[in-house]
């Protein structure tokens, strides 16, 4: 029985630590207030980023490629790129192939990221694999 009491009086701390923070564990109500601002902040970003209206991102992969294939964006490539993985998205598609200006894009729609970027160079005898639809634009 004494074990039990040991277990149910040890307190339960989660979350990140407060480095230098030397006022006691008992939160304050502005602690509260900024936890839940935080939290509000990262939900709302969450939401955007599931409504669209967000841009899509490129992975490390992705970024050298394109610097090593010699593939830019302008601002307006950007916004169809973006057009096309919502079109992608709205097809129910999770991994899409975009082709755009003689580039091809394979994108994670779900995720709106860039997984690889090909320009038209290197279409020739590529064989995209791991994809679930082509959206051309």
């Amino acid at each position: 029985m004494s074990e039990l009491n040991i277990y149910r009086a040890a307190s339960i701390v989660t979350g990140n630590p407060r480095i230098g923070a030397t006022s006691s564990p008992v939160s304050s109500p502005a602690d509260s207030q900024q936890d839940e601002s935080a939290f509000g902040s990262l939900l709302s970003q969450a939401l955007q980023n599931m409504d669209g209206s967000s841009s899509v991102t490129f992975s490390k992969h992705a970024a050298a490629r394109m610097e090593q294939r010699s593939i830019s964006l302008s601002p307006t490539g950007l916004e169809r790129l973006n057009k096309g993985v919502e079109l992608a998205r709205s097809k129910g598609l999770d991994d899409a192939l975009i082709l755009m200006d003689k580039n091809a894009f394979v994108v994670s729609a779900r995720n709106k990221t860039v997984i690889t970027a090909v320009n038209g160079n290197e279409l020739a005898g590529n064989v995209f694999t791991n994809i679930d639809g082509t959206v051309i634009i």
